[in-house]
């Protein structure tokens, strides 16, 4: 269950020019806590190479449903190079591999071209 629902991240987040450097980066702390998108957006944005899309932020907001639910799958179907492996792959694992929410990660892929890239 997240710890803000999403207006009141909206509404922390429009405080952040105000904030002094501690304040500010508690609230990002809080505002990044729940949602892979802000996360990612804050602690990896180097790796977001392109503007992030809806679809992204769609992409995010299942994702991190889907680490309360048990045994449900996801798939999203995309162009090549819209960034689903930026997301799943990379960004994904590594949120829950840096708050210890998951004990095993194991990424697979189609080829081994594409297995060694990640």
């Amino acid at each position: 269950m997240p710890l803000l629902t999403s207006d009141e991240a909206k509404s922390l987040a429009s405080w952040l020019p105000y904030a002094t450097a501690l304040e500010a980066e508690r609230l990002r702390r809080l505002l990044t806590a729940d949602h892979l998108y802000e996360w990612t957006n804050y602690y990896v944005p180097a790796y977001l190479t392109c503007p992030s899309s809806r679809f992204h932020r769609r992409l995010a907001d299942r994702m991190t449903e889907l680490q309360t639910q048990r045994g449900k799958r996801l798939c999203a179907l995309a162009p090549r190079g819209s960034a689903k492996s930026t997301w799943a792959s990379f960004a994904f694992p590594l949120k829950c591999a840096v708050e210890g929410s998951e004990s095993y990660i194991v990424i697979t892929s189609d080829t081994g071209t594409q297995a060694e890239k990640y």
